[in-house]
């Protein structure tokens, strides 16, 4: 599985003690410069974002994700729609 990308380096201890104590595997960041340049030929599966010490760094990155993320593709047979929310709730149009 990729890694997901994890803000700040060094991550809150009970962050990365949760992501540890879960199995996930994660690489912590200090910038979206780092992000970039450490990110895995794969891209990241997700990120972890805590704004709360770092809040221009933490958009930032978000900002810097959303420009090169790749959109996913229309699931087969929605007609344009993906659902958001809980399964069958709310729909919404793909963009």
């Amino acid at each position: 599985m990729d890694p997901l990308l994890v803000f700040p380096n060094p991550p809150p201890p009970e962050l990365a003690q949760c992501l540890d104590l879960d199995g996930w595997s994660w690489k912590a960041v200090g910038d979206a410069e780092a992000a970039m340049a450490e990110e895995p030929e794969e891209g990241w599966s997700g990120a972890v974002v805590v704004a709360d010490s770092d809040p221009e760094g933490a958009f930032a990155l978000c900002r810097r994700l959303r420009k090169v993320e790749v959109p996913n593709p229309t699931p087969a047979g929605t007609g344009g729609w993906k659902p958001i929310g809980r399964p069958g709730t709310q729909r919404r149009p793909v963009r």
